[in-house]
């Protein structure tokens, strides 16, 4: 069973949440008339569409062309799955260009854990926020942090169904515990993983180590924080860090200039 809402639409996109519920292997095919940048956010499926044929999971940005058909097949491992669309109304956008450049009605994107933290704070958000909040994170996930982005080139990963569900699971669990003082064996605990197996096994998945992964968590949540005007002082441990000096250092090694240049920069763009 297959549910669709539009959960929001402005003059650029209309944005989708898509559901659907299995217990059972099961393949079906759909035609998508417009452009779309799809999210898996719980997700592992087989898409097919021309000479396009990839695993897509929370890994991934699915980008489609549109005017196109495609068939999805689904494993019994996920019995259910969530995804985030947005369907874009002017397709004269870059990836779109690239993909239609190349002859293939799709392409996959790598997925960083600052797209997903920006994807789950949308999802937080849409349904009581106000339209221009929405508009400023759907132009920050689309058009700043995709247009920087190149083709993942992505083949078909070695890891079962199953254990791509212990990753989203343990992806869930960073997302919604990195404000809190967790550490590594903590994160890998839920996994039902030995610490050592699942740190490898999560870093050969993703690209990134759970810490590197956690840590990039907390920098973005920082960048949200701060350009609403939030403390410096506040964001830091808002977000998880233990002082003050450790969260300035982590923020400039990772985004090149300090929290408190970033917040003023945000803020002067704003005033």
């Amino acid at each position: 069973m297959v549910k669709i809402d539009k959960i929001y639409e402005s003059n650029l996109v209309s944005v989708l949440l898509i559901s659907s519920k299995y217990d059972i292997e099961y393949k079906e095919k759909d035609y998508n008339p417009l452009p779309a940048i799809s999210f898996p956010i719980r997700a592992c499926f087989r898409y097919k569409s021309g000479k396009f044929d990839r695993i897509v999971d929370t890994d991934v940005i699915l980008i489609e062309t549109g005017n196109i058909e495609f068939e999805v097949a689904k494993f019994s491992q996920f019995t259910h799955d969530l995804t985030l669309s947005f369907q874009l109304k002017d397709n004269c956008y870059g990836p779109i260009n690239k993909i239609a450049g190349s002859g293939y009605p799709a392409e996959t994107l790598n997925r960083t854990p600052q797209i997903e933290t920006l994807v789950r704070l949308f999802l937080s958000i849409y349904s009581n926020s106000s339209k221009l909040l929405k508009d400023e994170l759907i132009d920050e996930m689309l058009y700043q942090y995709l247009l920087n982005h190149t083709f993942s080139g992505i083949k078909d990963p070695v890891f079962k169904p199953w254990l791509i569900k212990k990753i989203d699971t343990v992806k869930d669990y960073i997302h919604s515990q990195s404000s809190e003082d967790i550490s590594i064996t903590d994160i890998s605990a839920v996994s039902n993983l030995s610490s050592y197996h699942f740190s490898r096994i999560f870093k050969q998945k993703t690209g990134y180590s759970l810490y590197e992964y956690l840590l990039k968590v907390r920098i973005e949540k920082a960048k949200q924080l701060l350009g609403i005007g939030t403390s410096v002082t506040a964001v830091a441990f808002e977000v998880g860090f233990n002082s003050l000096e450790n969260f300035s250092y982590c923020f400039k090694k990772n985004v090149g200039i300090s929290p408190f240049q970033f917040k003023k920069s945000k803020i002067s763009k704003t005033s």
